[in-house]
C-alpha cells in the first residue's frame, strides 16, 4: 500500500516557519502506535534540486538496532536536540528527479532554504498491509 503524502515545498526564507521547518524525526514515530511494528519505507522524491543551499534533506545515519528515539511537540513532533548527534548529521542533495529511499527509523530532517528559489519534494510512504 502507498500513501502519497502532499508535496514538500521548502520556501525562501521570508516565508511562514510552518513552510520552511521541518523538525527532526523519525517516520514511525509519526504513525500511530498500533503501527510500530509496521514494515515501512518512505521514498522522498525530489521534484526540484535539493542542495545544501536549498533545505536538501540531513540525515543522521542510523546505528545497528537503534530503537525509536523519544519524539515530543516542538513546533512540530519532534526528537529533542539531547537525543540527537549533530556531529553524525550528513545532508543527502539530490538532483531533481532522484530518491533517497529511508527506513523508518532513520532520523532526518531538511536544512533551511537560504535561496530565492523553492525546492519541492513529495513523500511517498509504503507499508505492508493487514
Amino acid at each position: 500500500m502507498c500513501e502519497a503524502n502532499r508535496p514538500r515545498p521548502r520556501w525562501p526564507p521570508d516565508a511562514p516557519v510552518h513552510t520552511t521547518v521541518t523538525a527532526c524525526h523519525q517516520d514511525r514515530d509519526l504513525a500511530h502506535a498500533g503501527a510500530d511494528a509496521t514494515d515501512m519505507v518512505t521514498i522522498w522524491v525530489a521534484m526540484t534540486d535539493a542542495t545544501p543551499q536549498n533545505g536538501c534533506l540531513l540525515v543522521q545515519p542510523q546505528e545497528l538496532g537503534q530503537p525509536m528515539l523519544p519524539h515530543c511537540p516542538l513546533n512540530q513532533t519532534a526528537i529533542p536536540t539531547a537525543h540527537l548527534a549533530p556531529d553524525r548529521t550528513r545532508p543527502l542533495p539530490v538532483r531533481a528527479g532522484g530518491i533517497v529511499i529511508l527506513h523508518p527509523l532513520t532520523p532526518y530532517t531538511a536544512g533551511p532554504n537560504r535561496t530565492d528559489g523553492f525546492r519541492w519534494s513529495f513523500d511517498l510512504r509504503y507499508q505492508k498491509m493487514g
